[in-house]
Protein backbone atom coordinates (compact mmCIF):
# COMPACT_ATOMS: atom_id res chain seq x y z
CA UNK A 1 0.00 0.00 0.00
CA UNK A 2 1.18 3.02 -1.01
CA UNK A 3 -0.01 6.67 -0.63
CA UNK A 4 1.75 10.20 -1.65
CA UNK A 5 1.17 13.21 -4.07
CA UNK A 6 2.21 13.26 -7.63
CA UNK A 7 3.24 15.36 -10.58
CA UNK A 8 0.05 16.21 -13.28
CA UNK A 9 -1.20 18.33 -15.81
CA UNK A 10 -4.22 20.13 -14.32
CA UNK A 11 -7.19 20.75 -16.73
CA UNK A 12 -7.08 24.35 -16.89
CA UNK A 13 -11.06 24.97 -17.11
CA UNK A 14 -12.18 22.56 -15.00
CA UNK A 15 -11.74 22.12 -11.24
CA UNK A 16 -10.97 18.65 -9.80
CA UNK A 17 -9.48 17.27 -13.26
CA UNK A 18 -6.24 16.52 -14.47
CA UNK A 19 -5.11 16.24 -18.21
CA UNK A 20 -1.95 13.88 -17.44
CA UNK A 21 0.43 12.23 -14.83
CA UNK A 22 3.48 13.07 -15.29
CA UNK A 23 6.14 10.68 -14.16
CA UNK A 24 9.56 12.07 -15.30
CA UNK A 25 10.63 13.80 -12.24
CA UNK A 26 11.84 17.04 -13.66
CA UNK A 27 11.63 20.18 -11.69
CA UNK A 28 13.67 22.57 -13.91
CA UNK A 29 11.66 24.53 -14.90
CA UNK A 30 8.62 27.13 -13.84
CA UNK A 31 6.11 25.22 -15.76
CA UNK A 32 7.41 21.52 -14.39
CA UNK A 33 7.46 23.11 -10.86
CA UNK A 34 4.28 24.41 -10.99
CA UNK A 35 2.83 20.77 -12.29
CA UNK A 36 4.42 19.56 -8.89
CA UNK A 37 2.78 17.55 -6.50
CA UNK A 38 -0.63 18.48 -8.21
CA UNK A 39 -3.07 15.50 -6.92
CA UNK A 40 -2.40 12.48 -5.15
CA UNK A 41 -2.37 8.52 -5.18
CA UNK A 42 -3.17 6.08 -3.68
CA UNK A 43 -2.27 2.41 -4.61
CA UNK A 44 -3.13 -0.50 -2.61
CA UNK A 45 -1.76 -4.55 -3.98
CA UNK A 46 -1.96 -7.92 -3.23
CA UNK A 47 -0.35 -11.10 -4.90
CA UNK A 48 -0.70 -14.41 -3.53
CA UNK A 49 2.20 -16.97 -5.34
CA UNK A 50 2.81 -20.35 -5.27
CA UNK A 51 6.01 -22.19 -5.97
CA UNK A 52 6.84 -26.09 -6.88
CA UNK A 53 10.32 -26.02 -8.84
CA UNK A 54 10.35 -25.74 -11.75
CA UNK A 55 7.19 -23.99 -11.79
CA UNK A 56 5.43 -20.68 -10.36
CA UNK A 57 2.37 -19.51 -10.15
CA UNK A 58 1.52 -15.96 -8.88
CA UNK A 59 -2.69 -14.64 -8.76
CA UNK A 60 -2.20 -10.44 -8.28
CA UNK A 61 -4.60 -7.66 -8.05
CA UNK A 62 -4.30 -3.94 -8.03
CA UNK A 63 -6.03 -0.83 -6.73
CA UNK A 64 -4.97 2.85 -8.12
CA UNK A 65 -7.27 5.76 -6.55
CA UNK A 66 -6.51 9.74 -7.55
CA UNK A 67 -7.66 12.55 -5.77
CA UNK A 68 -8.87 14.26 -9.28
CA UNK A 69 -10.40 12.88 -11.94
CA UNK A 70 -7.60 12.09 -14.91
CA UNK A 71 -9.51 13.14 -18.49
CA UNK A 72 -7.82 13.02 -21.04
CA UNK A 73 -8.10 15.34 -24.34
CA UNK A 74 -11.07 12.78 -26.23
CA UNK A 75 -10.88 15.44 -29.34
CA UNK A 76 -7.77 13.76 -30.06
CA UNK A 77 -7.81 10.92 -31.58
CA UNK A 78 -4.55 9.13 -30.00
CA UNK A 79 -5.63 9.87 -26.37
CA UNK A 80 -9.64 8.37 -26.95
CA UNK A 81 -8.99 5.39 -25.07
CA UNK A 82 -6.23 6.88 -22.45
CA UNK A 83 -7.34 5.41 -19.00
CA UNK A 84 -9.58 8.31 -17.52
CA UNK A 85 -11.55 8.36 -14.15
CA UNK A 86 -10.53 8.12 -10.32
CA UNK A 87 -10.09 4.43 -9.86
CA UNK A 88 -8.69 1.72 -11.49
CA UNK A 89 -8.53 -1.93 -10.62
CA UNK A 90 -6.57 -4.94 -12.56
CA UNK A 91 -6.12 -8.36 -12.03
CA UNK A 92 -3.42 -10.60 -13.23
CA UNK A 93 -1.75 -14.14 -13.40
CA UNK A 94 1.74 -14.52 -13.98
CA UNK A 95 3.47 -17.98 -14.24
CA UNK A 96 6.92 -19.34 -15.57
CA UNK A 97 9.12 -22.35 -15.76
CA UNK A 98 12.68 -22.27 -15.03
CA UNK A 99 15.23 -25.35 -15.86
CA UNK A 100 18.97 -25.14 -17.01
CA UNK A 101 18.04 -24.38 -20.47
CA UNK A 102 14.38 -23.41 -20.93
CA UNK A 103 12.88 -20.45 -19.27
CA UNK A 104 9.69 -19.91 -20.40
CA UNK A 105 7.57 -16.91 -18.47
CA UNK A 106 4.28 -15.07 -18.71
CA UNK A 107 1.37 -12.60 -17.37
CA UNK A 108 -1.46 -12.09 -18.75
CA UNK A 109 -4.16 -9.07 -17.24
CA UNK A 110 -7.61 -7.68 -17.02
CA UNK A 111 -8.37 -4.05 -16.68
CA UNK A 112 -11.70 -3.78 -14.50
CA UNK A 113 -13.38 -1.30 -17.62
CA UNK A 114 -12.63 0.43 -20.36
CA UNK A 115 -13.29 4.00 -19.53
CA UNK A 116 -14.13 5.41 -23.10
CA UNK A 117 -17.35 6.91 -24.72
CA UNK A 118 -18.14 3.64 -26.18
CA UNK A 119 -20.57 1.48 -24.64
CA UNK A 120 -18.26 -1.33 -24.45
CA UNK A 121 -16.87 -1.75 -20.76
CA UNK A 122 -16.25 -5.40 -20.78
CA UNK A 123 -12.84 -6.39 -19.46
CA UNK A 124 -9.50 -5.64 -22.10
CA UNK A 125 -6.73 -7.68 -21.71
CA UNK A 126 -2.82 -7.27 -22.30
CA UNK A 127 -0.57 -10.03 -21.97
CA UNK A 128 3.34 -10.78 -22.86
CA UNK A 129 4.74 -14.18 -22.81
CA UNK A 130 8.39 -15.14 -23.15
CA UNK A 131 10.94 -18.20 -24.07
CA UNK A 132 14.44 -18.13 -23.70
CA UNK A 133 16.31 -21.38 -24.44
CA UNK A 134 19.89 -22.31 -24.00
CA UNK A 135 21.37 -23.89 -27.36
CA UNK A 136 24.80 -24.51 -25.92
CA UNK A 137 27.05 -22.83 -23.80
CA UNK A 138 27.67 -20.14 -26.50
CA UNK A 139 24.09 -19.40 -27.56
CA UNK A 140 21.36 -18.02 -26.44
CA UNK A 141 17.69 -17.61 -28.46
CA UNK A 142 15.01 -15.58 -26.90
CA UNK A 143 11.18 -15.20 -28.36
CA UNK A 144 8.75 -12.40 -26.79
CA UNK A 145 5.33 -12.32 -27.68
CA UNK A 146 2.93 -9.51 -26.36
CA UNK A 147 -0.75 -8.73 -26.88
CA UNK A 148 -2.26 -5.21 -25.28
CA UNK A 149 -5.76 -4.09 -26.39
CA UNK A 150 -6.06 -0.60 -27.03
CA UNK A 151 -8.52 -0.72 -24.48
CA UNK A 152 -6.60 -1.85 -21.59
CA UNK A 153 -6.62 0.45 -18.97
CA UNK A 154 -3.78 1.21 -15.86
CA UNK A 155 -2.48 4.30 -14.80
CA UNK A 156 0.72 2.16 -13.36
CA UNK A 157 1.36 -0.66 -15.92
CA UNK A 158 4.64 -1.45 -17.39
CA UNK A 159 6.16 -3.63 -19.84
CA UNK A 160 8.28 -4.64 -22.45
CA UNK A 161 7.03 -3.37 -25.79
CA UNK A 162 7.52 -0.71 -28.59
CA UNK A 163 5.87 2.27 -26.44
CA UNK A 164 6.12 3.18 -22.35
CA UNK A 165 2.35 1.86 -21.92
CA UNK A 166 1.08 -1.88 -21.89
CA UNK A 167 -1.66 -0.77 -24.40
CA UNK A 168 -2.58 -0.86 -27.71
CA UNK A 169 -0.07 -2.60 -29.11
CA UNK A 170 0.85 -6.48 -30.34
CA UNK A 171 3.88 -7.81 -31.68
CA UNK A 172 6.80 -10.64 -31.45
CA UNK A 173 10.30 -10.07 -31.06
CA UNK A 174 13.07 -12.90 -31.56
CA UNK A 175 16.50 -12.77 -30.59
CA UNK A 176 19.88 -14.71 -29.94
CA UNK A 177 22.99 -14.28 -28.62
CA UNK A 178 26.45 -15.90 -28.27
CA UNK A 179 30.07 -16.27 -28.99
CA UNK A 180 31.65 -16.78 -32.77
CA UNK A 181 34.74 -17.38 -31.01
CA UNK A 182 36.68 -16.58 -28.05
CA UNK A 183 37.51 -12.81 -29.28
CA UNK A 184 34.03 -12.26 -31.60
CA UNK A 185 30.67 -12.23 -29.91
CA UNK A 186 27.30 -11.69 -31.59
CA UNK A 187 24.02 -10.24 -31.03
CA UNK A 188 21.00 -9.69 -32.85
CA UNK A 189 17.72 -9.19 -32.46
CA UNK A 190 14.01 -8.17 -34.89
CA UNK A 191 10.83 -6.81 -33.29
CA UNK A 192 7.63 -6.82 -35.32
CA UNK A 193 4.58 -4.54 -34.18
CA UNK A 194 1.54 -3.39 -35.25
CA UNK A 195 -0.57 -0.49 -33.62
CA UNK A 196 -4.51 -1.22 -34.30
CA UNK A 197 -5.38 2.47 -33.14
CA UNK A 198 -3.79 5.72 -33.33
CA UNK A 199 -1.02 6.80 -31.31
CA UNK A 200 0.92 10.21 -30.98
CA UNK A 201 2.04 11.01 -34.39
CA UNK A 202 -0.32 9.03 -36.37
CA UNK A 203 -4.04 9.65 -36.57
CA UNK A 204 -4.87 5.49 -37.73
CA UNK A 205 -3.27 1.95 -37.47
CA UNK A 206 0.38 1.98 -37.79
CA UNK A 207 2.70 -0.44 -38.00
CA UNK A 208 6.96 -0.89 -36.44
CA UNK A 209 9.86 -2.79 -37.39
CA UNK A 210 13.23 -2.41 -35.47
CA UNK A 211 16.00 -4.59 -36.09
CA UNK A 212 19.39 -4.49 -34.16
CA UNK A 213 22.87 -6.30 -34.93
CA UNK A 214 25.82 -5.64 -33.05
CA UNK A 215 28.89 -7.43 -33.27
CA UNK A 216 32.17 -7.20 -30.56
CA UNK A 217 35.72 -8.41 -31.42
CA UNK A 218 37.85 -8.38 -28.62
CA UNK A 219 41.98 -8.66 -28.63
CA UNK A 220 43.12 -10.47 -25.02
CA UNK A 221 46.50 -9.54 -24.48
CA UNK A 222 49.22 -12.18 -23.10
CA UNK A 223 52.71 -11.58 -21.45
CA UNK A 224 55.06 -14.73 -20.28
CA UNK A 225 57.41 -13.88 -17.46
Amino acid sequence: VSCGPIDATPVSDTPGAIRTILTSGDHRTDSEIARRNITGQTTAGLSATYSAAPFRLSLNMLYAALSDSLAPDRNQAYQRYRPSGRQFLSASLSYSYINARLHISGETALSERSHSQENNTSPAVATANSIRYKLSQDWDVFALQRYYSYRFQSITAKTFGDMSTAQNESGIYVGAAGALSRSLTLSVYADFVYHPWARYGYDRQSRTCDMYLMATYSRRNTMAT
